[in-house]
């Protein structure tokens, strides 16, 4: 048995061996050891190195299993890198195909990393510095106030999001559209911008293209206004020589036949002359229409001191095909109203009312005369009402007539035929009363 301090030597000796052997894996200096060990007095060489190698050994073995743990978290990480790697391609390759240049200032130096896109714009080499300041300067006179303006709401938490002009270097003007936020350093109070950062790409085409719609746009509202125009005044010479033909003419039948072609013919003039004068010559705000033609036949009417004409309309706004129709049914009905609803020499009143209600608009027209006695029965009657059938039909409307105190014709249309052009709005247009004189 070896005494405990030599037990104690040989543990030390063995930790040494194995130590120097993972540390250098030198067989000579195994060798030197051995030979040392071999002259000592107390130890006997060979059961030593024997000692030795069982623990370089076991030391050998837990080099491996480490090894292998550090492999494995080795691929690990490649696999991470090759993975960042590739989402770093895909969206170098996103930008690059969206033509997105990127930005990057410091605010407190100042300095301005960017992507070639925008040094391509610039005009700048990728191996100078830049400022945010420097890119500011180049920004159109026209544009800088807002450009900075929208830097500063960025500054106090506001999104930055603004369409400009920069002058290039070489004289030309580029139309850039530029987002980015702003990136704080603490939160609430004390709080403090330290970057902003963003994208900026190049709209120049989109901007020509929609200056280009816009001219071409206003070119064809002017043509349309022409046209208009020029129907109005091929319908007023129509109705000048109907004009003419009526002073040939007497009191009778025939007179009266062109005095209806002549209110049909001036409700068509009146509606081409409102989108002439209008802004908007797609379609026409019916209300007025109606109120000026309603004041026209109230006017022609044999005794127009008697009669009192109302007219309300929400503000409805219609296409042409949808307009003439309309003014002119409201033009048989009430023309029809005035003929026949009052005796001569007898007053009387008609409400004319265009209201929208759910799916449907509803033209009513009302009176408190003793009415046609046609409209509402199975008869065929004459062209007046002949024509309030087809108008009726052009319009997708349905007819009713009630002879409860007076007449009242009601035509319901679809609401379609009449966009909303102010969903928010509720007003009405002013009511027209056109009172007895």
């Amino acid at each position: 048995m070896l005494a405990r301090g030599e037990a104690r030597d040989r543990l030390i000796v063995l930790a040494s061996c194995a130590l120097a052997l993972a540390v250098s894996s030198s067989l000579d200096l195994v060798e030197a050891i051995h030979d040392y060990l071999d002259g000592l007095e107390h130890f006997e060489a060979d059961e030593v190195f024997t000692a030795f190698i069982v623990a370089a050994i076991g030391l050998v073995w837990y080099s491996r299993r480490r090894l292998k743990d550090f492999r494995r978290e080795l691929n690990r990480r490649i696999a991470a890198e090759a993975s960042l790697t590739l989402a770093e391609q895909r969206l170098a390759l996103a930008v690059e195909a969206a033509d997105v240049g990127l930005w990057d200032c410091d605010l407190e130096t100042g300095r301005m990393e960017r992507s070639h896109q925008l040094d391509e714009v610039m005009g700048w080499n990728a191996a100078d510095l830049h400022t945010g300041e420097d890119f500011l300067d180049r920004v159109h006179p026209a544009d800088a106030e807002r450009v900075r303006g929208r830097v500063t709401e960025a500054m106090n938490g506001g999104a930055y999001r603004v369409e400009f002009r920069v002058l290039r270097s070489d004289g030309s003007v580029a139309w850039l559209e530029s987002r980015g936020r702003v990136l704080f350093d603490g939160s609430g109070s004390v709080a403090r911008p330290n970057r902003i950062a963003g994208t900026v790409m190049v709209v120049t085409d989109r901007v020509l293209s929609a200056e280009r719609l816009k001219a071409s746009l206003a070119e064809k509202e002017t043509l349309l206004q022409e046209v208009h125009h020029r129907i109005k005044n091929n319908l007023q010479g129509l109705w000048s020589l109907i004009q003419l033909e009526k002073r040939r003419l007497g009191r009778g039948a025939i007179r009266d036949r062109l005095d209806a072609l002549e209110g049909r013919i001036q409700v068509m003039g009146e509606i081409h002359k409102a989108l002439y004068a209008s802004e908007n010559v797609s379609t026409v705000d019916i209300g007025p229409q109606l109120q000026t033609l309603c004041e026209g036949i109230r006017n022609i009417s044999p005794r127009p001191e008697l009669i009192s004409i109302q007219v309300a309309s929400d503000p409805l706004r219609c296409s042409l095909d949808t307009a003439i129709p309309l003014g002119m049914l409201v033009h048989e009905i009430v023309t029809n109203a005035v003929k026949h609803a009052f005796p001569e020499g007898s007053p009387g009143w008609i409400s004319v009312s265009l209201r929208r209600a759910g799916d449907t608009v509803r033209l009513m027209v009302s009176d408190d005369g003793r009415g046609d006695g046609t409209l509402d029965s199975g008869e065929p009657g004459g062209i007046g009402k002949q024509l309030i059938q087809s108008l009726s039909g052009q319009l997708c409307g349905w007819v009713t007539v009630s002879k409860l105190e007076g007449t009242t014709v009601t035509v319901e249309m679809p609401a379609g035929l009449f966009p909303l052009s102010d969903p928010n709005s509720s007003s009405h247009h002013p009511v027209l009363e056109a009172e007895p004189v």
